[in-house]
């Protein structure tokens, strides 16, 4: 959901991956708060493959006849590292060259010959990303490293459907414009403006979310105790987050299943009156918010069931921190 540098953000993909819950921290600053998110790929993803129009009007596809595929990671042009797309449109011309690419894991090299096109440039046939930007809630920091956790779920390629390898990137605060409500079979999402300065990296994007450090500091009144997976419970709970008025509050909700494996730990329902009759339930953009059950962390929101969005799922907090 990128549209422009006035961001209508995107919602990533939901995934988490298990931690040995013996080694994670013991407490954790907790917070609840929207941030926006830039990350900046490592090589630049193929997005799509397609045909153009030569200089002689025939239609051609140099990145279809190389067997260039989508979702492949272009790492390098001529041995030279590449990191942007303009990285790769500096050295199109007429001569061949040969690409680096990361492909399920792999490293492959390919030789694909640029063509002229009828607009006078030389073109391969691909589209590519070197970056996305987006919305979500920063979880909690871990007191002892200074270590943020966001998200509770992999920040995800939009076309693609893989997960972001990550060269660099930033998380800064972030001003709410509107907040389109959920509904069924259509969720909603946060629209809002990035601010400066930026607040912390990005060091990770896992499975489990994104992290990195964080450069503020937070009271000290914010830290809580984490939660062990068999201390989770069905029943009252409370989500924190700034959706409704850019204030981090308290909102009702039941934790209706607790599982520890898996990447669905929790099945959460929004029990809020205030926050539903705002927000409808889960938008786009509260993936991150903190899950408290009898003052301690238990989890994070990581996503909205489209067809009731009051509910979603969330991922244990034992399998986001260390």
């Amino acid at each position: 959901m990128l549209k422009k540098a006035k961001i209508q953000f995107l919602i990533f993909v939901f995934c988490s991956v298990f931690i040995n819950p013996c080694v994670y921290a013991k407490q954790a600053a907790v917070m609840g708060r929207m941030v926006g998110i830039k990350i900046y790929t490592d090589g630049v993803v193929v997005t799509g493959t397609g045909e153009f129009l030569s200089a002689d009007n025939q239609k051609v596809s140099p990145a279809r006849d190389a067997d260039i595929k989508i979702g492949d990671i272009i790492t390098a042009i001529n041995g030279s590292k590449i990191l942007t797309c303009e990285d790769i449109t500096a050295q199109i011309n007429q001569n061949p060259v040969t690409l680096n690419i990361e492909r399920n894991g792999e490293e492959i090299q390919t030789t694909i010959t640029p063509t002229l096109s009828n607009d006078n440039t030389y073109k391969l046939g691909v589209w590519l990303r070197d970056s996305l930007a987006g919305v979500g809630t920063l979880t909690c920091v871990n007191p002892d490293t200074n270590r943020y956790y966001a998200l509770g779920h992999a920040i995800t390629d939009i076309d693609t459907g893989n997960i972001m390898t990550v060269n660099k990137g930033s998380i800064q605060n972030c001003n709410i414009l509107e907040v389109s409500k959920s509904s069924v079979g259509a969720p909603g999402a946060v629209n809002a403006d990035f601010l400066e300065p930026v607040i912390g990296d990005i060091t990770s994007n896992s499975n489990s979310g994104i992290s990195g450090y964080f450069n503020l500091d937070y009271d000290m009144e914010s830290l809580m105790d984490i939660a062990m997976a068999d201390e989770v419970q069905n029943g009252d709970a409370y989500i924190l987050t700034d959706v409704v008025n850019g204030t981090v509050s308290p909102y009702a909700v039941k934790i209706k299943k607790v599982s520890d494996t898996g990447e669905k730990n929790l099945v959460v329902e929004i029990c809020d009156e205030n926050l539903k009759s705002y927000t409808g339930g889960i938008v786009q953009g509260m993936s991150g918010s903190p899950i408290i059950q009898n003052n301690k962390l238990v989890g994070a929101i990581t996503h909205v069931f489209v067809n009731n969005p009051k509910c979603g799922y969330g991922i244990l907090a034992e399998k986001f921190m260390d």
